[in-house]
């Protein structure tokens, strides 16, 4: 029989929580962050994600404090990590949705989950963050600010899950699709100049001064994008592109963000066109 500890009205088995660590330690191994969660997926810890470390010390300290019988792992830049969350298993939309659009994504990473989902990971995007709904209903999004749960783990090597190929790049049409749902939320002057077919480079760099805190670093890469497809077109120089990207960055830390933060979302986006 195994032995049991309780925590926090918590009952859970030595053996759930060490082979969690276990599995944490061997994440941290390949420089993945993980932390531990409850059986019902909720974080164990204080601090949630932002507890989530590589250190393979940090991470026995964090379990032997914090039992958990399952492994999560932060989205975003703290992993590298962007997932879609396909809960294909509840709802006809979601299935729906995954094949329309398997067909058009890249060889990746597939996780299967608890409740007969996915999860497909690609590289983080910067300005991506969770989203619910966007694409499908029941299609989820988990970048900065999200995590999930490391499925393979605990469902075993038995489950469906497509683990043979590297993480690749977001696909440029999904991240397009996910970032315009975020600008079409501005204000419907800023709307406006941005969808005319004449749209001048001020009014693309104006986007970023109509977005909200939580859109920023979406709309920026999306006005990136926008003036790099321009440029790579030939329709602008490089001395327009040049004085166009530097504007971006003034009108992103007017808003808010830091000059290193914006140059950093400007430089990802341009070199989608520079491939």
């Amino acid at each position: 029989m195994s032995t049991i500890v309780r925590l926090d009205r918590s009952t859970l088995t030595v053996s759930a929580v060490q082979s969690s660590a276990n599995e944490a330690l061997r994440l941290a191994y390949y420089s993945r962050p993980a932390f531990p969660c409850r059986a019902d997926k909720r974080p164990a810890c204080p601090h949630g994600f932002k507890d989530a470390t590589a250190d393979p010390e940090k991470l026995r300290e964090l379990w032997r404090q914090y039992p958990g019988e399952l492994v999560g792992v932060p989205t975003g830049e703290a992993s590298g990590l962007f997932v879609i969350d396909v809960d294909s298993g509840r709802h006809d939309e979601a299935q729906d949705w995954l094949e329309r659009a398997s067909s058009d994504l890249p060889p990746t990473r597939w996780h299967a989950t608890k409740s007969g989902g996915w999860h497909i990971l690609f590289k983080h995007q910067p300005g991506l963050k969770n989203s619910a709904g966007k694409l499908a209903k029941g299609v989820d999004t988990r970048g900065d600010g999200g995590y999930v749960i490391w499925w393979p783990f605990h469902l075993g090597l038995g489950a469906p899950h497509k683990i043979d190929h590297d993480i690749a790049d977001l696909p440029a049409w999904l991240g397009d699709q996910l970032i315009a749902n975020t600008v079409a939320n501005i204000t419907p002057i800023a709307r406006c100049s941005l969808y005319s077919r004449t749209a001048s480079l001020d009014g693309i760099v104006r986007t970023i001064s109509s977005a909200r805190e939580g859109e920023r670093n979406a709309c920026l890469f999306w006005s990136a994008c926008r003036i790099a497809e321009m440029a790579a077109r030939g329709e602008i120089g490089r001395q327009q592109f040049s004085g166009a990207c530097n504007a971006l960055v003034a009108a992103a830390m007017a808003t808010g963000l830091s000059q290193k933060e914006a140059e950093r979302t400007i430089s990802s986006a341009v070199t989608r066109y520079r491939r």
